[in-house]
């Protein structure tokens, strides 16, 4: 029966920028989701408090997780109630749950598509 020796030596500086690249790709991501948003007009939008209160929360990004928060007290109100009757004047396609075509819709291949994109980018991977 023959032996098979392995040696495995990790490149350490290698993983670091991996994983440097993966979290600065990760918010990356957010910030183009945020401009596509934008561009797509689907958030209800008076004076534009709501649409400007958007940010890319990276709490969680040690654990691979980002994500958009609307930081208004009636964000909430507004995305659950897609029934409300919402002006088309600034935005012509505002709508309520405005991020379920990224969650189960037409886009849902966009953020990972330009996660994957950028990444490759950054890393060559």
């Amino acid at each position: 029966m023959a032996k098979v020796k392995v040696n495995v030596k990790m490149n350490d500086k290698m993983i670091l920028l991996m994983t440097k690249a993966q979290k600065q790709a990760a918010i990356m991501t957010m910030e183009a989701m945020k401009r596509d948003i934008e561009k797509a007009e689907i958030v209800p939008r008076d004076v534009g408090t709501l649409e400007e209160s958007v940010t890319a929360s990276t709490g969680l990004i040690n654990k691979g997780t980002v994500r958009l928060e609307y930081n208004t007290p009636y964000a909430r109100r507004l995305y659950y109630h897609p029934e409300y009757d919402f002006s088309h004047d600034e935005n012509a396609n505002a709508q309520g749950e405005w991020l379920e075509p990224y969650i189960d819709g037409v886009k849902k291949s966009y953020a990972r598509d330009t996660y994957k994109k950028i990444f490759k980018t950054m890393t060559g991977v």
